[in-house]
C-alpha cells in the first residue's frame, strides 16, 4: 500500500506541473483552434475534477479489489480514452 500512496502522490504532481506547463500555452492553443478562453477554462476544470473524482475513487478500489484491479482499471479506462477521442475526432475545428 506504501508503493501506492508514493505512486499515487507522483501522479498528483506530474497533474500538477502539466497544469503548471499548460497555462502559458493556453493562449497559442485557443488561438490556434480559435476556441475560446471559456473553453480553455472548461478543459482546465475537467482536468482537476477528473483528479477529484478519481483519487477518492482509486483508493476505494484498491481498498475494496486490490492493488491488481486497481491497476488493471486504471489502464482500461486510459486506453478507452483513445477510441472516444478518436470518434469525436471527426469535429471539424476551424483552421
Amino acid at each position: 500500500m506504501r508503493s501506492y500512496v508514493w505512486m499515487s502522490c507522483g501522479m498528483y504532481f506530474m497533474n500538477g506541473l502539466s497544469t503548471a506547463v499548460l497555462g502559458p500555452v493556453l493562449s497559442s492553443l485557443l488561438a490556434h483552434y480559435r476556441a475560446s478562453y471559456a473553453l480553455g477554462g472548461l478543459f482546465v476544470f475537467l482536468q482537476f475534477a477528473g483528479y477529484l473524482i478519481g483519487v477518492p475513487a482509486s483508493a476505494m478500489v484498491v481498498r475494496r479489489y486490490g492493488h491488481r484491479i486497481a491497476i488493471m482499471l486504471s489502464g482500461v479506462l486510459s486506453g478507452s480514452r483513445r477510441p472516444v477521442s478518436a470518434v469525436f475526432h471527426g469535429w471539424k475545428l476551424p483552421s
